[in-house]
């Protein structure tokens, strides 16, 4: 038998009490919670033109569209995304990080689709038979689930749709499978209002349905979820306690510290900042986060990479695909031999013709690198890298091309195309059976690009000069081109290295300008020479000499010209 308990000494303290405001609240709570279900009444639906939230009032919100059956979108800024993400994993929410999977599928391609299906199913399994909330982390990303992620093995459209989803989850998942209460869509994102209002419709299945929940980046959240369990759950209910009113409420909006205009002007820079960043008006097209993809045409290319676009020529004519052949080989023959890809054949004075990789989403890259060599007439450019904005519109102008790089094997050599449709030269044209290196920076901030070239592999030389994108309506590299535009000419590809960095330094222009500059004073010094001596020569000759200019006839007319 266990010994009784030692008698409490006098004076001894009494236990903690648990701060009255969270049992109110607490309390309040559970009378609502019995009321309820003693009269069967509901939640009034979420608004149709949502108010601004402060973060403690988020689990309310949730818990009006999930009694009435409907998914949600939490809008984010950077402040309160981390918060969110610490509620909704204490709630037991099972996380997808789309920026993570789109990078590993669909940027770095390292991800085949058979596994990225597996793992998007895992997770829909998880929380459909846990009755857990499904958390889609979008980031600052404007994600196209039906066209990318959405298949009806492994995440169907109907999960959008509560109802939906109820009769086809047996059909999905098997009748030994169970979709518990509970089971709720959850998207949050880092994007405006705006964004979602223009772009969600067509992105995401049934999104007419969904409840928008907008948390305001310009008040303090009342709680703030620190630590896990009994401590965060007593911090959020305390939003449940009625509103003071009076002098009571001005003093505990105090409290809570608002914040400052000058912190709202800051957080409003940052926002513009972000926007600009990343591409204004095209908020959550481009990809937003680091990447480095390495093409050097391994297993599985052929998956990754598509044959044309463009099937016409300059003429109007259907092109001859027979004449354009592509293969993997080893090359140059010989012990320096490589594994490259040969592109032979092209159509005459046309773009685009030989293969194409799309990125989903958009890219912006910091730094474009690529082996290769080519051979063809000397007075046909070749061996092409082109990045353009848009997917093909049936012409380069129209696709939005933002980089344009080709080689001639004789005159120009390898050269960038200029937004003012001048030529820039990045070196010479290699030879035929050696291949060099091509590096090619992006300032997506001035719209320029820094290009030069390794013909020995000795390193890269200083640049010459920059040089700005062939249309500075471009926000961000769609689809990358590679092509020939002669019928005879041959281009072999060692290997395409992308990087996006985005902590990138900002390039340092000054040496280039400076070296630019100290050119054109070089021509000038040179172009007024040759003026002085042709006036020298011109005053020797006695008929111009002889000739009066000018009303009082003081200058000849070599002096006036």
């Amino acid at each position: 038998k266990p010994a009784g308990k030692a008698p409490a000494k006098a004076g001894a303290a009494a236990p903690a009490i648990p701060a009255m405001p969270g049992l109110l609240a607490l309390g309040i709570l559970a009378q609502a919670a019995v009321a309820a279900h003693a009269s069967g009444e509901l939640p009034a639906p979420p608004p149709m033109a949502p108010r601004p939230l402060l973060m403690a009032d988020l689990h309310c919100r949730l818990d009006e569209s999930r009694w009435h059956k409907m998914p949600a979108v939490i809008l984010l800024d950077g402040s309160t995304a981390k918060h969110v993400a610490t509620f909704l994993n204490l709630l037991g929410a099972v996380s997808i990080d789309f920026s993570s999977l789109m990078k590993q599928a669909f940027l770095e391609f390292k991800m085949p689709p058979r596994e990225l299906k597996d793992e998007m199913k895992k997770a829909l399994m998880e929380a459909s038979e846990g009755g857990h909330i499904l958390h889609l982390n979008f980031g600052p990303h404007a994600v196209n689930l039906k066209d990318l992620f959405c298949d009806e093995e492994s995440f169907p459209a109907e999960l959008f749709s509560p109802s939906d989803w109820a009769v086809k989850f047996v059909e999905f998942a098997g009748a030994e499978h169970t979709l518990v209460d509970g089971f709720q869509v959850v998207i949050t994102a880092l994007l405006s209002k705006q964004c979602v209002d223009e772009k969600f419709t067509s992105l995401i299945p049934d999104f007419e349905n969904f409840c928008l929940i907008l948390l305001d980046p310009q008040l303090e959240e009342s709680a703030e979820v620190i630590g896990t369990g009994r401590r965060a759950a007593l911090q959020f209910s305390r939003s449940c306690v009625p509103e003071q009113e009076g002098d009571d409420a001005e003093a505990g909006s105090v409290a809570r510290g608002s914040p400052s205009a000058a912190a709202r002007a800051l957080r409003e820079k940052e926002a513009a900042l972000k926007l600009r960043k990343y591409g204004g008006a095209h908020e959550g097209d481009a990809f937003c986060g680091s990447f480095e993809f390495k093409e050097e045409w391994g297993e599985f290319w052929d998956l990754r990479w598509k044959r044309g676009p463009c099937e016409t020529d300059d003429k109007g004519k259907a092109i001859n695909k027979a004449l354009i052949n592509v293969k993997t080989c080893k090359y140059p023959i010989g012990k320096d031999a490589q594994h490259c890809l040969e592109l032979m054949g092209g159509s005459n004075y046309t773009h685009c013709t030989g293969l194409y990789l799309n990125f989903d989403p958009v890219i912006r890259p910091t730094e474009v690198e690529f082996c290769y060599t080519v051979q063809g007439k000397a007075d046909m450019s070749n061996a092409y890298i082109t990045f353009t904005g848009k997917r093909w519109q049936g012409n380069l102008p129209g696709s939005v091309a933002g980089i344009t790089c080709c080689t001639y094997q004789k005159g120009g050599g390898v050269v960038l195309s200029a937004g003012s449709g001048q030529l820039v030269s990045l070196g010479n044209a290699p030879k035929y059976d050696k291949l060099i290196k091509c590096r090619l920076s992006i300032d997506w901030n001035r719209k320029i690009v820094i290009g030069t070239t390794d013909k020995d592999g000795k390193g890269y030389p200083a640049a010459r000069q920059t040089t700005p994108f062939r249309d500075d309506q471009c926000e961000g590299f769609a689809t990358l081109y590679i092509y020939n535009t002669e019928v005879q000419a041959t281009a072999w590809y060692n290997w395409i290295r992308i990087v996006q960095d985005e902590n990138a330094a900002v390039i340092d222009t000054k040496a280039m300008d400076a070296r630019a500059e100290l050119q054109r004073n070089i021509d000038k010094r040179e172009y007024d020479k040759a003026v002085a001596s042709d006036m020298a020569h011109g005053m020797k000759m006695g008929a111009i000499s002889a000739t009066t200019h000018g009303p009082d006839g003081e200058q000849n007319l070599a002096e006036a010209q």
